[in-house]
Order: structure tokens, then sequence, then C-alpha cells
């Protein structure tokens, strides 16, 4: 099995971040995918909102919440007057899974910040650099 850091490119750039993601098949969830859902946004953005992991439409379309649940994150951030395109939108796990079993823990996420993105433990949601 390997450890995180292995599965991580030496640089960690956006680019290399979403190739790395695309690449993984450290764990089961990629295997009902149709594609890697990376997080989506400005890099600097002041609010990052973190899902679980994509759903279907996600899954077909590639793209963070586009589904029902994106719609009502959606109509959230309307009515607290925050535009989508402000926000870092990503999810914790970044393919489409069936189930996530009791006691897994994805590799991580990652989030906007610095140069490029920066990995986050899913288990504390605590930045690490």
């Amino acid at each position: 099995m390997s450890t995180v850091e292995e599965l991580l490119p030496a640089r960690l750039s956006v680019t290399a971040l979403r190739r790395a993601a695309a690449e993984c098949r450290a764990c089961p969830l990629w295997e009902g995918a149709t594609q890697t859902v990376f997080g989506e946004g400005p890099a600097r953005a002041r609010m990052v909102l973190v899902g679980e992991q994509p759903g279907g439409r996600e899954d077909l379309e590639g793209h963070p919440f586009v589904g029902p649940a994106g719609r009502e994150l959606q109509r959230g951030m309307e009515a607290a007057g925050i535009e989508r395109r402000d926000v870092y939108l990503t999810n914790v796990v970044k393919q489409l899974g069936s189930f996530l079993p009791e006691g897994f823990s994805p590799c991580r996420a990652v989030l906007p910040g610095g140069q490029g993105e920066v990995p986050v433990f899913t288990t504390t949601l605590r930045a690490s650099r």
C-alpha cells in the first residue's frame, strides 16, 4: 500500500496534482468512476467549500457541485450573496465511489493556497506543508 507522500508529485503545482489525482489507483474508489472530479475556482479564493465525494452528474461532467447537491448549494450561495466564481469548490474524494467503507480514510483533499494547492489531511482537515 502506498503512502500519501509516495502518491504526490515532486512539485506541488495545480497541474501536477490534477494529473496525479487522475492517475491515482491507490484505493478502489477509482474503479467505478468515469473520471476524476478535481476542484475548481480561484487559487486565492477567500472561501473554500468541501463536499464528501462527487455524485453521478459530477462524475459525468467532470466538475464539482453540478448535480442536485450543487443546485442546492447554488441556491444557498445566492441567498447569502456569494458568487460561485468567488469560491473554490472541491470534494474530499476526487472520484465517484459507490460507497465509503466503514473506517476508510481517503488520502487527502487538495485546497487552494500558496504556490498552488495545499494538501489537507481528510481525517483532521488541517493544512500541511
